[in-house]
């Protein structure tokens, strides 16, 4: 099983640039074995979420991990966006999930919610190309 900690709400910034290299609601943060000890900042935070996928493996997920970038002139990276892919934070079953954990995070009562492999699947989406050109 896998636990995956997702960002709900969208990290922004006045930077235009900086705005789209920071996470976006939809993007996943880490992907880590079932049992991760969680902090309170992971379980409390109300612009994150911690999903439980039983009998997924890391590896399903890895992909959701990577950045987009860009090669300059000068042959240097420059971060684009921090995640190339998401989840889709408008699928009904993902707005159901995030009710209950902000519910239960208003209770006092923050727990990882546990979701079906293939419906959380179904969520997963490659975020439209982004128009950049480095110079340098």
């Amino acid at each position: 099983m896998c636990e995956l900690l997702i960002r709900v709400e969208d990290k922004t910034n006045s930077d235009p640039v900086l705005d789209r290299q920071s996470s976006k609601a939809g993007d996943i943060i880490t992907v880590q074995e079932d049992g991760w000890a969680w902090g309170t900042k992971e379980l409390d935070a109300t612009h994150w979420m911690i999903v439980k996928l039983p009998g997924v493996a890391v590896s399903a997920y890895a992909d959701m991990l990577q950045s987009e970038t860009v090669e300059g002139q000068d042959g240097k990276q420059t971060l684009i966006r921090r995640r190339r892919k998401g989840i889709d934070v408008s699928h009904p079953t993902f707005v159901s999930m995030l009710a209950d954990d902000r519910a239960a995070k208003a209770a006092n009562a923050p727990a990882p919610r546990v979701a079906g492999a293939v419906p959380f699947a179904a969520m997963k989406r490659s975020k439209a190309p982004v128009g950049v050109v480095v110079i340098g």
